[in-house]
């Protein structure tokens, strides 16, 4: 999708790991936090509020796009292979894990969408709640996005990394969203 491939996660060649798989902890961390800033960072929202208001283990593409028809807002707009696109990449940003199941379908279209199915990581989750930020205190709000921009910035000072330059400018967009969101 447009935008994402300054949202993705970086490579190993990137970052300079080893092996596949073998990211940090604390970059997975921030990973989580990569739908907030992306260009289509409200219809990303409006998906995890999907998973977060369901009591269900798992959910396919048809069932999160039926959901989002019924709350109306950004993402009662997409179309189902946009939201196969926004769920794969939330994956990837490690927001959701992908769940498996025996799929019944009518077609291939349908047998691709509904194939994977979709559950809500525990680090997810935990981005999506942390979203009481728009309750927060302004001061406290405005001093963590100048924190975590800051950091940004001196991480892509240390190491001009297209990724991690790319990191620091979401960050400072993120900081603009969050300081002027009601």
């Amino acid at each position: 999708m447009e935008g994402d491939e300054l949202h993705r996660s970086p490579s190993d060649e990137e970052t300079g790991r080893d092996s596949p798989g073998s990211g940090s902890e604390a970059w997975q961390r921030l990973s989580a936090y990569a739908y907030l800033s992306a260009p289509e960072r409200l219809e990303y929202v409006a998906v995890m509020r999907v998973f977060c208001g369901t009591l269900l283990a798992d959910l396919a593409a048809p069932d999160v796009l039926a959901k989002l028809a019924q709350t109306g807002g950004p993402g009662a707009v997409l179309e189902a292979e946009t939201l196969t696109a926004r769920l794969e990449q939330l994956v990837r940003w490690g927001n959701p894990l992908r769940s498996t199941h025996t799929v019944t379908a009518t077609g291939i279209a349908e047998y691709q969408r509904s194939r994977s199915r979709y559950q809500l990581s525990k680090l997810g989750e935990r981005v999506q709640r942390v979203q009481s930020w728009r309750e927060a205190d302004p001061k406290v709000l405005g001093a963590f996005a100048t924190t975590v921009t800051r950091l940004w910035r001196e991480i892509a000072a240390e190491d001009s990394a297209p990724w991690k330059v790319a990191r620091a400018g979401h960050a400072a967009e993120l900081k603009a969203l969050l300081l002027v969101t009601p």
